[in-house]
Formats: structure tokens, C-alpha cells, sequence
């Protein structure tokens, strides 16, 4: 599920990431999602994730984000993941 709120100066993105094991035996699971990062100074990004990351910026690529976990037999696991962008007002977002 994916949502956006949006401002004047700022975006908001909601992701919930699901994850069901389906097969009668444990897995360990290596997760990846990616969130936007910035290349400019006035444009700010920070995430929020629930639960906290295993690894940011996996393997030097920057917005990478990977979280290890073991899910077991028919186990369900939800993964909670809020970007903000904000950028100073006056300016535009393109």
C-alpha cells in the first residue's frame, strides 16, 4: 500500500510492505526497498521505518535500504516505511 500527502514545501510517502511465508518451513529473509535520497543541499529527505533497517545505503547505492529477518511457517510480517521531502519555500519541485 502506498499513499502521498503533499504541501506547498513538502511530500509525504507511505509505504507498508507485507511479507507472508506461505511454505511449512522457516526462511531467512533478506528484504530490499529503496526511498529517494537527495543530490541537492536545499532539498532535505528523511525516512522513518518501523522496524528500524537492518542496512541503509546497501552495497554504497545510496536509497537502499535492506532489513534481515527469519520468518517462520505461515508467519506474517509488516514493514512500515515513511519518506518526507521537504525543500525551502519559494522554490519549485520538478
Amino acid at each position: 500500500d502506498r499513499g502521498i500527502i503533499t504541501s506547498s514545501t513538502q511530500i509525504t510517502e507511505q509505504a507498508i510492505l507485507k511479507i507472508e511465508n506461505l511454505t511449512d518451513e522457516a526462511w531467512p529473509v533478506k528484504l530490499l526497498d529503496l526511498v529517494p535520497y537527495s543530490e541537492q543541499e536545499e532539498l532535505e529527505i528523511s525516512f522513518a521505518a518501523d522496524p528500524e533497517v537492518s542496512a541503509a545505503d546497501v552495497e554504497g547505492q545510496r536509497g537502499i535500504l535492506q532489513w534481515d529477518f527469519d520468518l517462520g511457517p505461515g508467519e506474517k510480517r509488516e514493514i512500515s516505511l515513511n519518506s518526507l521531502i521537504s525543500w525551502p519555500e519559494g522554490k519549485v519541485l520538478q
